[in-house]
């Protein structure tokens, strides 16, 4: 069983815990770019990163700080690609893929590695970052050869151990990807920078997840909307997913029937929401109702809602 103490410790002490407290190591490729717009009161960044919009809506902040801020936010931007993206040959996660192994891996992908490990025991495996092989399988056709079904599901079983010294995946060929909550878990590294910074009023986005520290400066809750409803946000975030669009893919079967049109998630972490969003898309409402009350009495998040939207346009939500 996870514990609370087992599951927040090692997540926390390279997010949104310590983020802050972590020197930005030297990245030597090119950082993103960013735009700063300061309208009502409200400073705004917008960037890009991991192929998506990042942005950071703010308060107030004095000019002589705001560069200084927003860019070491770049800077920190940077460090999290060159480790987690796999598109980059010299990146920690591509060289843990190609070799197998990977000595002195950084403290951010040692606690996210452990955090998807607690994830797939959570979510009864619908959550795993070994399922790239099958990514691949199905983006070559949506009806694959049994045998190579076979073959990647069985490659879809490993996953990477080890310690803060080495980490090395336990099946041959494995290959680790952890886009079901990449997003989220660089949103927790953002927001714990920005309140390093002593800013009391933000909104981080990063694509589809998004964390609200405090209200906004009038003290109304940050808000999202969604296609159904707009959500108010306070010191939690939400994410969103709209798994009828693509192929949804259990990693234990393969490509499944899209069960919902959207799902939402509000939890106390980025993370945690972007990681229970890709599991309930696989869910039927009872079952989500259930893991729901698990998790709350398990202790893992204080905040727990979800917004499930059928594909006949009905919305649902499990809150209170």
């Amino acid at each position: 069983m996870i514990t609370r103490r087992c599951f927040n410790s090692r997540l926390l002490a390279a997010s949104t815990g310590a983020a802050f407290a972590l020197p930005l190591t030297s990245c030597s490729g090119p950082k993103p770019a960013y735009k700063l717009q300061v309208e009502n009161g409200l400073t705004h960044m917008t960037s890009r990163a991991f192929g998506q919009d990042v942005s950071i809506t703010t308060g107030p902040i004095a000019p002589e700080r705001r560069t200084r801020i927003f860019d070491s936010i770049i800077e920190r931007l940077s460090e999290l690609e060159a480790i987690f993206d796999p598109h980059v040959a010299t990146s920690e996660l591509a060289q843990l893929n190609a070799n197998g192994r990977l000595e002195t891996p950084s403290a951010f992908l040692v606690a996210l590695n452990q955090f998807s490990r607690e994830m797939k025991i959570l979510t009864n495996d619908t959550v795993n970052v070994a399922a790239r092989p099958l990514h691949v399988l199905y983006s070559k056709s949506s009806e694959p050869d049994a045998n190579d079904l076979a073959a990647a599901l069985k490659l879809s079983t490993g996953y990477a151990t080890g310690t803060q010294n080495r980490l090395r995946v336990t099946r041959p060929g494995t290959q680790i990807d952890f886009k079901a909550y990449l997003s989220g878990f660089v949103v927790d590294i953002l927001s714990a920078q920005i309140l390093g910074a002593d800013i009391s009023h933000a909104l981080i986005t990063t694509g589809e997840a998004h964390y609200a520290i405090g209200t906004q400066p009038d003290e109304k809750p940050w808000t999202i909307d969604l296609a159904a409803a707009t959500l108010p946000l306070e010191n939690a975030a939400l994410v969103t997913s709209m798994p009828h669009k693509g192929t949804l893919i259990d990693p234990r079967v393969g490509a499944l029937p899209a069960l919902h049109e959207r799902v939402s998630v509000i939890a106390s972490q980025a993370v945690m929401a972007d990681a229970l969003c890709s599991a309930f898309s696989m869910m039927p409402i009872r079952e989500i109702s259930t893991r729901r009350a698990a998790i709350l009495d398990g202790g893992l998040t204080q905040k727990l809602e979800i917004y499930v939207t059928d594909l006949s346009g009905q919305l649902v939500a499990l809150r209170g």
